[in-house]
């Protein structure tokens, strides 16, 4: 296969394959942008099958523009190649994460199911059925945005939706089945929400619903087996979750959800709602209320039964009408009322007052920094604006301060690291080196660690690998050949202490602050303590005679030398002749003054002659 498709697009590494194509990361050289590349298999090229296929996945995703989809830029064919253009995520599937952190909060787990929702609301919006919705074809980018892929097995919701392709091969995947893609019956929008159901109760357990020896056992478990609770499973998960996640598993199509905004809804009053009870089980089927209508209709024997049947509808029919518009015109004339303010409100009290007017409602969610999570950010209509009862209402509802998903920077290279930093708006907080076995320069330790939340402006601490050395033995070498063979280790000469040792040979070096032999990083300033010739000190004797006038009065005695005034004596003494006989030494020989003091007044002063002392 050649490395550039029409002239425009250069390959580079396969980043992703399945059994009908595999995808390539790619440069656009028009658009001067990374795309992926999904190319169909070489021995598909002549299977109308996999061809149709193929170009149905580009039809599907390239109707649908929304942030949690991977967008599709177009299709293509280079000679017998055939491709298609995709969006290029930088990050990883949902089926790595659950693997590499065993199960997610189900907290986290909720918002990720949020945007898996907003995305298949946004296919079904468009007739577009996924049917292949697992932790596969969900990818998570370095900034924790969701993107759902992979339409490839997709149908528009007015053609056949079987589980088996004209080979009857199946499609999809059995994992993730709903128990009519198993059964081989026709599927819809709610296999779809059986998938995602699926999908969140792999995230928050760590295992999907059923497992077995092969295919085949797993699709009979969908189609007869209940699924354990995922609470029974992981006590983390709320009562409120664990309601939602079996409404969504369950086998009677007619009992689970019917609109992925209505799970949505449900999932995110199990976050203010986690005790449950919140969750609609409807008593009757709506398949079943069909069948029992079809089966009315088929007893009835007697055709002018049918026609009075008729007959009674089709009153019921009018009379209805004319209710409905009496109703209307009731409504428009007596039943207008102010609408309250919400804004700020918490979205509980603002749905119970909606509640109390009759006024139905639609929830969506926006990140805000300013407004708590939970409290209504915007309102339609408008406060005191008119309404009726009926009138649907519109509330935003605050999603707290954005978080993302700390990206990986372990084994990058510093510059790197700190650029995918700025990317996600994180800051560059503490830079360690420390000794390590992997490449210098790379990082081997970040705080936060990996796949936690963040939020933009939050301060990341790196520890990097650094060059390091071993210490060479400077034990008797002067100071500057042991700074000589530092630097030609790596290291730079520290502190030079001195110490008297009798042992050793004066001015040279006894010991230095890292060991020999240990491994340090390099550039360090290694400190060493050089042996030195004991000092010569010089004695002297005399007395001071002093008439102290008063009893408590303080005698301080000093001796001048060429560094400096020193105190050499200092005591509390008795009125009268008092006599101070003081023993001295000093690092100078020669004449050197002796002062005295009395209540820090000079009194006297005297030279005495300090002599080396020969012991």
């Amino acid at each position: 296969m050649t490395d550039m498709l029409n002239d425009r697009y250069v390959l580079g590494d396969q980043i992703g394959a399945g059994g009908m194509a595999v995808v390539h990361l790619a440069w656009d050289r028009q658009e001067k942008r990374d795309v992926a590349i999904k190319i169909l298999r070489s021995e598909f090229n002549e299977d109308v099958e996999f061809v149709r296929r193929f170009n149905l996945e580009a039809q599907a995703a390239s109707k649908m523009s929304h942030e949690n989809i991977v967008g599709i830029y177009g299709v293509g064919q280079d000679g017998d190649t055939r491709y298609i253009v995709m969006e290029y995520v930088n990050g990883r599937t949902l089926k790595e994460v659950i693997r590499q952190a065993g199960r997610i909060k189900p907290e986290r787990a909720v918002q990720i199911t949020l945007k898996i929702l907003a995305a298949v609301d946004c296919a079904h919006k468009n007739h577009v059925i996924h049917r292949d919705i697992k932790p596969h074809n969900i990818l998570v980018d370095v900034k924790g945005n969701i993107k759902v892929a992979d339409f490839g097995i997709a149908r528009a919701t007015n053609a056949s939706t079987h589980t088996y392709n004209e080979s009857g091969n199946v499609l999809g995947s059995v994992h993730y089945f709903s128990p009519e893609q198993a059964s081989g019956q026709t599927a819809d929008e709610k296999s779809d929400l059986y998938s995602v159901g699926v999908v969140l109760y792999e995230m928050v357990t760590g295992e999907v619903p059923f497992d077995g020896e092969n295919s085949v056992a797993v699709a009979l478990k969908h189609v007869h087996e209940l699924p354990m609770s995922a609470r029974s499973k992981e006590p983390a998960v709320s009562r409120g979750l664990d309601q939602v996640i079996m409404k969504a598993l369950n086998k009677d199509a007619a009992y689970r959800y019917q609109t992925a905004a209505q799970m949505a809804l449900d999932l995110k009053r199990s976050i203010r709602m986690p005790k449950g009870g919140f969750v609609d089980r409807e008593e009757m089927p709506r398949r079943k209320l069909r069948e029992r209508v079809r089966d009315s209709y088929q007893n009835r024997t007697s055709l002018r039964h049918l026609r009075i049947a008729l007959i009674v509808l089709l009153c019921i029919f009018l009379l209805a009408g004319g209710l409905y518009g009496a109703n209307r015109l009731y409504r428009y004339l007596f039943l207008r009322q102010k609408m309250p303010t919400l804004v700020l409100l918490d979205v509980e009290e603002a749905v119970s007052r909606l509640d109390e007017l009759q006024l139905p409602y639609t929830l969506s969610e926006r990140h805000d920094e300013t407004v708590r999570f939970g409290s209504i950010l915007e309102q339609r209509p408008a406060p005191d604006s008119p309404v009726w009862k009926g009138d649907r209402v519109s509330l935003v509802v605050s999603a707290g301060v954005e978080k993302l998903i700390m990206p990986k920077l372990l084994d990058l290279p510093r510059t790197e690291a700190v650029k995918l930093l700025e990317e996600n708006h994180l800051v560059l907080g503490d830079v360690n080196l420390d000794i390590a076995d992997a490449k210098p320069g790379t990082v081997i330790a970040q705080i936060p660690p990996v796949n936690e939340w963040v939020q933009p402006g939050d301060r990341v601490d790196l520890v990097i690998s650094g060059e390091s050395a071993y210490v060479p033995d400077l034990a008797n070498y002067t100071t500057e050949e042991a700074e000589g063979l530092l630097i030609a280790e790596g290291f730079t000469l520290g502190q030079v202490g001195e110490t008297y040792d009798a042992e050793a040979e004066p001015g040279l070096i006894v010991s230095q602050s890292r060991q020999p032999g240990t491994r340090a990083l390099m550039g360090e300033a290694i400190d060493v303590t050089v042996c030195v010739q004991p000092p010569t000190l010089c004695r002297a004797c005399t007395t001071v005679v002093v008439q102290v006038p008063a009893k408590g009065v303080e005698a301080v005695c000093t001796l001048v030398e060429s560094t400096g005034e020193r105190e050499v004596y200092r005591q509390i003494l008795e009125e009268g002749r008092q006599e101070i006989y003081l023993e001295l030494d000093s690092l100078e020989s020669g004449v050197h003054a002796v002062r005295l003091y009395l209540d820090g007044v000079q009194v006297d002063e005297k030279e005495i002659d300090f002599i080396e002392d020969d012991m």
